[in-house]
């Protein structure tokens, strides 16, 4: 077996020192012990510097590259990995102890094939902790749609590098870049389910998807998340028809312009997030799944409710 057998990937920016050290404690504490890790600061970070005096070098390579975003940061460190399985690890999730002991027995009993492998993923919210879905083939259609349907964070895939070496993360974009990466992967290469949840994704206020809803730019950053989910398409729509359903892109956009709808009205910013909602709806025009609008809009008019009657006295 080579040494290393894995490649672990990890950008950093911005990332709190705690959540960081919490990742890199996650791999050193690996019971399959033949990887190598790959941090790659993405700009200039305290959290980088620290860490490189806290985990010495040795399985640990730190590289450090101008601020130009995750999709080239982890680009980066596939290009400077030895293993010949790579998987992924964003600085604020964490592996379980027998993450990578189970990706290799699942990788070994395929007969180390060219594939994407993934383990289950426990989403941590606020006030509870969400299983996400397991691709099973006899419950869902192909794993294409599977993937475009769920969340499917990158910390829980494992890839061979030489499908990596065909398939990069696309640059242009800063969000849904692990998804489009892992979609024109399965145009071509099967996926391999792991059954067991091995894998940490945590959501806190510094994530790149929160900070997003509170910059002066949101809506340029939106619009680049859309035309990612745009581009997909328009440049794999014949690959694509075969997997998906009859209109599933404008399901997907409308999905996301709610989702930016809801983090927009939560970061306070009304108008962009009404403007969101409009976009949802112009692609749901059959107004399927209403009891998320109905929720949304008890979201946007009862807050404003509450202040006309306190400021009339009736509160």
């Amino acid at each position: 077996m080579k040494d290393p057998f894995f490649s672990i990937i990890m950008p950093v920016f911005n990332t709190p020192y705690d959540l960081l050290s919490r990742a890199i404690k996650s791999v050193t504490l690996q019971k399959f012990t033949s990887w190598q890790l790959i941090i790659i600061e993405d700009g200039p970070s305290e959290s980088f510097s620290k860490a490189k005096n806290d985990f010495p070098k040795g399985k640990v390579l730190y590289l450090s590259v101008p601020h130009s975003g995750v999709s080239h940061a982890r680009n980066v460190g596939i290009s400077n990995a030895n293993g010949d399985f790579i998987c992924f690890l964003d600085s604020d999730d964490a592996y379980d102890p027998d993450h990578l002991s189970e990706l290799y027995d699942s990788i070994s009993e395929h007969g180390f094939p060219q594939a994407l492998f993934r383990t289950g993923m426990i989403h941590h919210l606020k006030n509870e902790s969400v299983k996400s879905a397991l691709y099973n083939q006899s419950l869902h259609r192909n794993p294409v749609l599977f993937i475009l349907s769920n969340n499917y964070g990158p910390s829980s895939c494992c890839v061979t590098k030489s499908v990596l070496s065909e398939h990069f993360f696309d640059e242009s974009s800063k969000y849904f870049e692990d998804t489009h990466l892992f979609t024109r992967i399965l145009l071509n290469y099967p996926l391999y389910q792991v059954s067991k949840y091995t894998c940490h994704v945590y959501t806190h206020s510094s994530q790149a998807t929160h900070v997003m809803f509170l910059q002066d730019d949101a809506l340029s950053q939106i619009k680049n998340n859309i035309s990612t989910i745009k581009s997909l398409f328009s440049n794999f729509r014949e690959e694509l028809t075969e997997y998906i359903p009859r209109n599933f892109e404008k399901q997907l956009l409308s999905d996301k312009y709610l989702q930016h709808a809801n983090g927009l009205l939560l970061a306070n910013r009304r108008s962009l997030s009404t403007y969101c909602i409009g976009r949802s709806i112009y692609f749901n025009r059959k107004f399927d799944n209403n009891i998320y609008y109905f929720k949304y809009f008890l979201k946007l008019i009862i807050p404003q409710l509450v202040i006309n009657a306190r400021s009339r006295g009736f509160w």
